[in-house]
Parts: structure tokens; sequence; C-alpha cells
């Protein structure tokens, strides 16, 4: 019998749903195409129809999850008024939300800094962390800079640095609350004292 489209759709959603469930607690790496046709009661015939392979269910986990993200940086960065010293704070509070506050994105985010085998030279992490850290890092460029400019931000260190320091701290921070939860109780207080520290 033929599927309609909406069939088809749903399927594609079951495995992505099941897949990433799979990813965040076997591992990426352990997972199969057999553990996710199990857990999602489909043959892997009907993975394949959709999927090439496992790093194509994981690309469009990551199309879904950090795109998403993405869009919204670049929303935050374009429309938000205030100072540099607002954006920046916008930023960790999107970033923390985002991640931590969503089930889905939190397992996502678990797969890549947990599951996988993270290294500089796997190219499907460069891949995947590329757009989204050059994003970020363009984006903050521009926002220090301004901010030295309007002395809205302390000039002593150099633009590069500060920006560094910044991504440095979201996603430390980011690991840290997501694997030790009760280290640091209060995200706010991670987000002011930065602020303090970029303070003209």
């Amino acid at each position: 019998m033929k599927r309609t489209k909406k069939e088809a759709e749903q399927t594609k959603d079951l495995i992505l749903e099941t897949a990433l469930d799979i990813f965040s607690k076997k591992s990426y790496d352990l997972s199969t195409l057999n553990d996710i046709a199990s857990a999602s009661g489909l043959t892997r015939g009907a993975i394949y129809w959709h999927f090439q392979d496992k790093t194509d269910i994981l690309k469009e986990l990551t199309h879904i999850h950090l795109g998403e993200f993405l869009n919204k940086i670049k929303v935050e960065f374009c429309n938000r008024e205030g100072n540099s010293l607002d954006k920046i704070e916008s930023i960790f509070k999107l970033y923390f939300e985002y991640f931590l506050d969503n089930e889905s994105n939190l397992k996502f985010i678990r797969i890549i800094y947990g599951k996988m085998s993270f290294n500089d030279s796997n190219p499907f992490v460069l891949e995947i962390f590329g757009e989204i850290i050059n994003t970020i890092l363009n984006d903050l460029n521009k926002t220090i800079a301004l901010g030295q400019a309007n002395n809205e931000i302390r000039k002593d260190l150099d633009v590069s640095y500060l920006t560094t320091v910044i991504l440095s701290l979201i996603v430390r921070v980011d690991k840290i609350i997501n694997f030790y939860p009760r280290s640091l109780k209060n995200r706010e207080e991670v987000i002011k004292n930065t602020l303090i520290m970029l303070k003209a």
C-alpha cells in the first residue's frame, strides 16, 4: 500500500525522535540502525527510505537543533535594541534557555558533548561546529568592537580575546550545568559576573 506524504513525514519524525533518544543514552558511536529500527518498531528498509546511514540521521538532527538556534542568534543580534552588554547578556540567556530548558535540545547537546568522538580532526564535528562558532564569533566580534567604540566595554583587552573568552564561558558553563547541575545553581550570577568583567 502506497504511503501518503503525511505518513512518510510521520515515519521520518519517528526515526529522528528515536535516534535522538538512543544517541543521547547509548552514544552515537555505539548506536546502530538496528537499535533505531527496534526501538521505533520500523524496519531497516523504512529507515533507509529516509536516510542513507547513521551519519545522515545525525546531520538532520543537527540541521534541526543547531539551525534553529543559529536563526535565533541572527534575529537577536539584528533586532535587539540596547547597548553591546545587553546583546551579550541576551546571547547567554538564549543559549542556556535553548539548550538547557528544552529536553529535546538537551538530548542533542549531550550527544555532541559527551557521546561522540569529539576531536578537532573529525570532519563531521568541524562541519557541525564550524558554522555555529563562526556565526557567534563574527556577531560577538562586531558587538564587542562597537561596545568598545561606545565606551561600554573595556578597551584594555583585544576584541578577539574577549570574544574567545565569552564563547568559552558559554560553552564551558553549559557543559558544567549540563553534567553537574548542582555546581552552578544560579545562571544569572554567571551572566552578571561576566558582564562586570566586560564593562568599561
